[in-house]
């Protein structure tokens, strides 16, 4: 940071003016609503505590999941203040350094608590017949968006660990992009199962919007060894740090560190923790939970970005093992199996189907029969009944035969191996190199797979 008289001049590294340092913050409601709840902590006390000693003010702009990362990309902002997954990314891809995380303040009943990290609730109606996390199966489940963290990712991660697949077990799963929304449509019934993040359903209940007593969270850890102190009720095992304020490379460190101890020194008396809803500011927590989550869920592309929110069948993703339908497929898969999708909600229904592993698994006897589609025992052996072995066959000459089809399997395989060379040599003598563009390709589906090697699995084209 230059020095205050000439810190009018512009940064060539933003293409901005030094004496302003704007702030993203992740709003998930309108512009106003996020300007009501920070605007006290990151433009007002930042400028007046920070500001002087720097010669510059801060300003607060409205941030959503897409413009976050277009806003990092062109240097329009120089910290973020977001949730722990959407920070993940940003110190992923764009060398992001965290500078403090939030100590939440939340009431229960007549007391108040300070938390620094949250869980992810999967709850039903309190009359519900569902006891347990797997009974999801065949269900509608609703949660806020493939990329909301307490309302989905820590619940989907939750479901993974157990085997069990979030997007293909339900019989539909719908995105309210509201997480009061899901609470009010399980207590309707319109959803049999909801997600959201703990002391969500709480805070509608102290402020009147709900009755107590309508929604019941399974599989409850509150109160369990598991992290005996905290307050609410929760399902998942994996917590997530609370939110991160982040400074982006191109700020300075010594103007960092001054945010760093201002926002330390606030307490939960201040207006700008009264306004901001919090107790105070602490040292960064860690990320690392947030990074294994989104490996775990495949949110990580082969650029090594993290997955985009927009549209919608870009942002699916399968477990492995699994396959991604086409977006066509995705898009009619809910009327297919006549659940539509309500308006004002987006829907999914079993947008994954399972590889066929030609390989068999490496078992020893077994091969693939295209026509059956599956692995059977072959010529010359057969599976017992409740067995998964080949056995031979008494009295057959399975050997002879397994030594003369695969001799004759080697000489094939030679002819088209030099027919290949030939064609190579002789047709493409003067390229410099041989490409095959993905678009010549066509896969059968459900995607059939040739064998594993050092790069991934090989498929049938």
């Amino acid at each position: 940071i230059r020095s205050a008289s000439s810190n009018n001049a512009i940064n060539p590294d933003t293409n901005r003016a030094y004496n302003e340092i704007v702030i993203g913050g992740l709003g998930f409601q309108d512009e106003g609503t996020l300007y009501a709840q920070w605007n006290d902590t990151f433009s007002a006390y930042l400028s007046e505590v920070v500001g002087p000693k720097f010669g510059v003010t801060f300003k607060l702009v409205n941030l959503n999941f897409i413009t976050t990362y277009k806003a990092v990309e062109r240097r329009e902002v120089d910290m973020v203040y977001t949730n722990p997954s959407v920070y993940a990314c940003l110190e992923r891809e764009y060398s992001a350094t965290p500078i403090v995380s939030l100590r939440n303040r939340r009431k229960v009943g007549t007391k108040f608590y300070e938390l620094d990290h949250f869980y992810g609730t999967i709850f039903v109606k309190t009359n519900s017949s569902i006891t347990k996390i797997s009974e999801i199966e065949n269900k509608v489940v609703e949660a806020v968006s493939l990329i909301g963290l307490g309302a989905c990712q820590l619940q989907w991660v939750e479901l993974s660990s157990r085997g069990i697949s979030f997007l293909s077990a339900p019989r539909q799963v719908r995105f309210a992009f509201s997480q009061k929304k899901i609470v009010k449509d399980v207590i309707s019934g319109a959803v049999d199962v909801g997600m959201v993040r703990t002391d969500l359903a709480e805070a509608m209940v102290s402020d009147g919007e709900i009755e107590p007593g309508l929604i019941r969270v399974l599989e409850n850890l509150q109160g369990t060894s598991h992290d005996p102190g905290f307050p609410f009720p929760y399902s998942t095992r994996l917590a997530a740090p609370e939110w991160t304020l982040a400074a982006l490379p191109w700020t300075s460190w010594n103007l960092t560190k001054a945010v760093s101890q201002a926002l330390m020194d606030i307490t939960p008396a201040h207006q700008a923790a009264v306004s901001g809803m919090y107790a105070t500011w602490v040292a960064p927590l860690s990320s690392l939970g947030m990074h294994q989550m989104q490996a775990e869920l495949n949110l990580i592309d082969g650029d090594d970005k993290c997955v985009r929110a927009g549209d919608f069948c870009e942002t699916v993703v399968c477990p492995t093992g699994q396959l991604k339908k086409s977006c066509a497929e995705i898009e009619a898969g809910c009327e297919l199996v006549n659940e539509p999708c309500p308006e004002g909600y987006t829907c999914v229904c079993d947008p994954c189907h399972p590889l066929v592993d030609k390989t068999c698994g490496g078992r020893e006897h077994f091969e693939f029969v295209e026509k059956e589609g599956k692995c059977v025992c072959r010529f010359g052996y057969e599976q017992p009944p409740g067995e998964s072995v080949c056995v031979e066959v008494a009295g057959s000459n399975s050997s002879t035969t397994v030594i003369v089809v695969v001799s004759a399997l080697t000489f094939a395989a030679l002819a088209v191996v030099a027919g290949a060379w030939a064609y190579r040599t002789n047709g493409h003598r003067r390229d410099d190199s041989w490409k095959i563009s993905l678009s010549e390709l066509k896969f059968p589906e459900p995607s059939v797979v040739l064998g594993r090697g050092t790069y991934g699995q090989g498929l049938l084209a």
